[in-house]
C-alpha cells in the first residue's frame, strides 16, 4: 500500500485526494479529527497505526474585550492571560506543548486605535490580512502539532457599537478547529480592565457596561457560528449538516473554572459534561439578611464534595453557574430586600436614583467565593481580592435589566451544551417547595431531553418529598421512566451522573 503524506488539510494515497472541500469524521487513537474526502465513503481500511497520525489539536478561542486570553503580563492588573495559563499547566502536568497564537495582536499590521475606529470595510480587510499572514505561518509548519489560536468574535466601542470583522467560512475552512471556546468573565471585571488598560484614553477602548454585555453575547454567537460551519460537509457534491457526537461544539467556559476543565473538554475522550444547579439565592438571603452564613457554608460543602469527586474522574466536566456572579452588582440600586425570583423571572424594586451617588463601589468580596468552591486548584483567572471597583450609578442602572436577563439566558447555554443536568440540594434550608431558579433549569433540561439527577442532603430537605413534588410537575409529570431521579446518599448520586 502507498504510505499516505499526512498534513492538517491535506492527506495523500493512492486512490484518494483529500482536500478542505469534503469532509468526513474520524476517529483515531489521537482524538477525533476532521479529514476532507473526494468521496462519500472514507477508506476505513486503511486507517491503522502504520499510518502514524500524529496531528494535534487545533483549539480556536473566542472572547470579547477584557478576557485577557493570551497576554503573557496584562497591563491593567499584570495577570497572565487564561490560554497562557492552560497551556502552562498542560506542560506541567502532561509534558504537551501547546502553542497561543493571538491574531489580533501578533499579526494585524496597523495600531489598535487606527483598527478599532476605521470603517467596517476596511476593518475587514486587516482582519483577511492577518488571518493569510497566520495561514502562510501555519502551513510552513511553524507551529506546535496542539496550536491555540485566540481571536475576537466582536469589537465593541462608544462610536459605533458593535462589529464582527471576521469572516466564519474562512476560520472553519482554512483552521477547521477541533474544539471551540468562548471565555466569558464578570462583566465588573470586564469594564475594570478595560478601564485600567485604556488609562483614560478612549482610543484604546473604553466600553459601557451595557456594550460589553451585548459584545459578550455576540461573542458567543460568532463562536457557534464558526463550530456550525466547520461541522458543514459535502457528500455527493451537497453540503450537509454533521450533528453526530464526533461534531465540533463551543462550549462558553467562565474564566473562573480551573483549568482541568478546558483540559477535559479538549482532550478527553468519552466525555461526560454536566451542569451543576444549585442554590444561590436562598443561601444568599440568609447571608444579606439574617446574618446567617451557615446557608453559604453548607452550599460551598457540597460543591467541594462534586469538585472532589470531579478531580479523581477523567471523564467528567462539570460547570459550575456561580463561576459568573453579576446579581450582586444589580443590588447596588436596589431597595433592601426588594430583589428576589418570582414567577420564574427576578424582580426588584430599585432605590430613587437621586438618593444614589454618582459612582457606585463594588467590593470583590460580594462576588462568590470560588476559592470555597475550588481549593487551590488553578483557575483560569485568579479571583481578584481587590481593588474595589468603581463604577458610574448611570451605567448600573441601564446595564441592570441585561444583566438580570443575562442570568437566565447563560444558565440555559450551559445546559445545553451539557449531557445531562446535577442538582444538588433543590429543597434547600427545608423549605416546602423548589427554588424558582433551580426549577427552572431543571425544567428546561427536561425539555431538552436531558437526564436530571437531584442529590438532596437529608439534613436539608426530605428526598421523598422532592420526588413528589418533581412528579407532579407538568413537563416530569410526563417524562420517561428514569429520566431523572432523586438520591439522599452522594455515592448513588455521582453514579448517575456517569451512567449512561
Amino acid at each position: 500500500m502507498t504510505q499516505p503524506v499526512v498534513s492538517r488539510g491535506v492527506l495523500l494515497t493512492s486512490n484518494y485526494l483529500l482536500t478542505k472541500q469534503y469532509s468526513y469524521d474520524i476517529r483515531t487513537v489521537s482524538g477525533s479529527f476532521r479529514r476532507y474526502y473526494s468521496d462519500d465513503s472514507p477508506p476505513t481500511s486503511r486507517l491503522d497505526d502504520q499510518w502514524a497520525w500524529t496531528m494535534g489539536k487545533r483549539i480556536l478561542v473566542l472572547g470579547v474585550t477584557g478576557i485577557n486570553k493570551a497576554n503573557p503580563n496584562d497591563p491593567a492588573d499584570g495577570s497572565r492571560g487564561c490560554m497562557l495559563r492552560f497551556a502552562d499547566w498542560e506542560e506541567r502536568t502532561s509534558g504537551r506543548e501547546v502553542q497561543v497564537v493571538d491574531l489580533f495582536h501578533e499579526y494585524l499590521t496597523v495600531d489598535l486605535p487606527s483598527y478599532l475606529y476605521t470603517s467596517r470595510e476596511e476593518q475587514t480587510q486587516h482582519w483577511l490580512g492577518a488571518w493569510k499572514r497566520f495561514v502562510q505561518e501555519v502551513e510552513k509548519g511553524k507551529f506546535s502539532e496542539d496550536l491555540c489560536l485566540c481571536i475576537h468574535g466582536v469589537l465593541t466601542n462608544e462610536v459605533y457599537g458593535l462589529r464582527s470583522p471576521v469572516l466564519v467560512k474562512q476560520i472553519a475552512r482554512d483552521f477547521s478547529p477541533d474544539v471551540v471556546i468562548t471565555l466569558i468573565d464578570d462583566v465588573y471585571s470586564l469594564y475594570q480592565r478595560t478601564q485600567l488598560r485604556a488609562r483614560g484614553l478612549k482610543a484604546k477602548g473604553m466600553p459601557t457596561l451595557e456594550q460589553l454585555i451585548v459584545a459578550r453575547r455576540a461573542e458567543t454567537v460568532v463562536g457557534d457560528q464558526i463550530a456550525q460551519q466547520t461541522n458543514v460537509i459535502v457528500r455527493n457534491h451537497e453540503e450537509v449538516y454533521c450533528a453526530d457526537e464526533g461534531c465540533v461544539k463551543n462550549y462558553v467556559v467562565a474564566v473562573g473554572h480551573p483549568v482541568s476543565l478546558l483540559h477535559r473538554l479538549v482532550y478527553a475522550k468519552e466525555l461526560t459534561t454536566v451542569y451543576l444547579s444549585h442554590p444561590i439565592s436562598e443561601p444568599r438571603r440568609m447571608s444579606d439578611e439574617e446574618d446567617d452564613p451557615t446557608g453559604l457554608d453548607d452550599v460551598n460543602e457540597y460543591l467541594r464534595k462534586i469538585v472532589e469527586f470531579e478531580r479523581n474522574t477523567p471523564k467528567l466536566a462539570v460547570f459550575y453557574p456561580a463561576t459568573i456572579d453579576e446579581l450582586p452588582l444589580v443590588k447596588l440600586i436596589c431597595a433592601p430586600r426588594s430583589f428576589a425570583f418570582h414567577d420564574k423571572e427576578w424582580r426588584w424594586r430599585p432605590v430613587d436614583p437621586s438618593s444614589l451617588p454618582e459612582t457606585l463601589t463594588f467590593h470583590s468580596s460580594s462576588r462568590w467565593d470560588l476559592r470555597a468552591v475550588f481549593g487551590e486548584d488553578d483557575l483560569l483567572r485568579e479571583q481578584a481580592d481587590g481593588p474595589d471597583i468603581e463604577i458610574p450609578t448611570e451605567q448600573v442602572s441601564q446595564a441592570a435589566g441585561s444583566l438580570v436577563a443575562d442570568v437566565g439566558w447563560r444558565d440555559t447555554t450551559l445546559i445545553g451544551q451539557s449531557d445531562k443536568v446535577g442538582a444538588c440540594c433543590p429543597l434547600f434550608n427545608n423549605r416546602k417547595e423548589i427554588s424558582g431558579g433551580m426549577w427552572s433549569e431543571m425544567e428546561h433540561a427536561v425539555w431538552l431531553g436531558k437526564f436530571v439527577h437531584c442529590m438532596q442532603v437529608p439534613e436539608q430537605g426530605n428526598h421523598e418529598r422532592l420526588e413528589q413534588i418533581l412528579r407532579k410537575g407538568r413537563l416530569f409529570s410526563t417524562a420517561p421512566s428514569g429520566f431523572f431521579s432523586v438520591s439522599a446518599d452522594w455515592g448513588k448520586f455521582f453514579q448517575k451522573l456517569l451512567a449512561d
